[in-house]
């Protein structure tokens, strides 16, 4: 008997090593905004999401506090990332056309939604970096 894990499973694996990384990032910047005094307090709570995961944030603050612009757009446009392989991951992957997407923090006018083919799993590890890479201000 052979022993084998599919690949849509090993994607999923890499998705949850990223968004603990990802969340450790997060996790670091409200701890400066707490420090900063620009928040009293957050949550950051790490969920199954779709086939991969997301980490969801949660703050309070004084809501007569006027922010700087940078924390006020990280703090009203982010409800929490995600990360995950898409619907039917493992036969597109066997045809080549497989995809990771994934929602980053929003601190631009940029879109925070991104789709990245994937290949091969060597691609889905450049995928889960590409978004760890991403969390920041």
């Amino acid at each position: 008997m052979k022993y084998t894990i599919s690949t849509e499973v090993e994607a999923q694996m890499m998705c949850l090593s990223a968004i603990k990384r990802a969340s450790e990032k997060l996790e670091k910047i409200m701890e400066d905004f707490k420090t900063q005094g620009h928040i009293d307090d957050y949550t950051l709570h790490v969920h199954p999401y779709n086939k991969g995961y997301q980490a969801s944030l949660g703050f309070t603050y004084d809501l007569y506090k006027v922010f700087p612009k940078d924390v006020s757009t990280f703090i009203f446009a982010n409800a929490g990332i995600h990360i995950q392989p898409d619907t039917f991951f493992e036969s597109d992957l066997s045809e080549g056309s497989a995809r990771i997407s994934y929602k980053t923090i929003q601190n631009s006018t940029d879109s925070p939604h991104h789709t990245i083919n994937v290949s091969d799993l060597g691609d889905v590890h450049n995928a889960c970096n590409q978004f760890v890479e991403s969390i920041k201000l």
